[in-house]
């Protein structure tokens, strides 16, 4: 994120969070790998990076590399994430980087900064299009994308000062991510359900601090393992 986002059930349950490696250092395995091996890339802003969490480890992208290889997985993670970065930027620079290795699992987050920067929901989407295209054309994997929570329940935005973050433009550009997201056959995750309360974010009143990247994590989670 920029300051510093019908489908199955899902079931969000607060766990502890995951204590791994910092994010962003690539490969690496644990367990056994008794079902395999399989590769994990993220495509995301500061979220991803895991902004907010302390220390970045326990951001949503590690734990979910965690819950992999707990699942029994020899899983080497990718986090391609870059604090800052747009739909455009992500096309730019991450989506090449994920193209050049064999995925499995893709996770993307992307709209806040966009929404936040005053984008027009119809061009975000052709670029989301456009993105989610290039991974389902390009790779065998299967990708998740989230969906925006309310960014104006965020402590950052409660005052309503910002123009361009509205409830009318989260809705709108969730609208869309629902319509690309199905039409790309990816599968949508419901980040749209969490609240944005003081517990889940950090100092800055906008990124999620540990309790926000594990509830991250958890609705992440609850649809990869379905496809397990």
């Amino acid at each position: 994120m920029r300051m510093l986002a019908p489908t199955r059930r899902h079931v969000l349950v607060l766990v502890g969070w995951l204590v791994l490696a910092l994010a962003g250092c690539g490969g690496g395995s644990s367990g056994s790998g008794a079902r395999g091996a399989l590769v994990y890339t993220a495509i995301g802003a500061s979220d991803a990076v895991g902004i907010g969490a302390v220390p970045l480890g326990n951001g949503y992208v590690p734990t979910l590399a965690g819950r992999l290889r707990d699942a029994g997985f020899d899983t080497t993670l990718h986090n391609l994430g870059i604090s800052g970065a747009r739909v455009d930027d992500m096309i730019d620079e991450e989506l090449p980087e994920a193209l050049r290795t064999d995925l499995d699992v893709v996770t993307v987050w992307t709209g806040a900064n966009d929404l936040i920067g005053g984008a027009d929901p119809d061009a975000f989407a052709l670029e989301l299009a456009f993105l989610l295209g290039g991974l389902k054309d390009g790779t065998d994997a299967e990708v998740y994308v989230g969906d925006l929570p309310d960014l104006t329940q965020a402590p950052l935005f409660r005052d309503g000062s910002d123009p361009d973050v509205t409830k009318a433009r989260v809705d709108a550009f969730n609208l869309l991510i629902h319509q690309v997201v199905a039409d790309a056959g990816c599968v949508l995750v419901l980040l749209s359900t969490v609240e944005l309360t003081d517990d889940l974010t950090w100092i800055d009143g906008f990124h999620p601090n540990n309790e926000g990247h594990a509830v991250l994590a958890e609705i992440y989670w609850s649809e990869i393992a379905l496809d397990l």
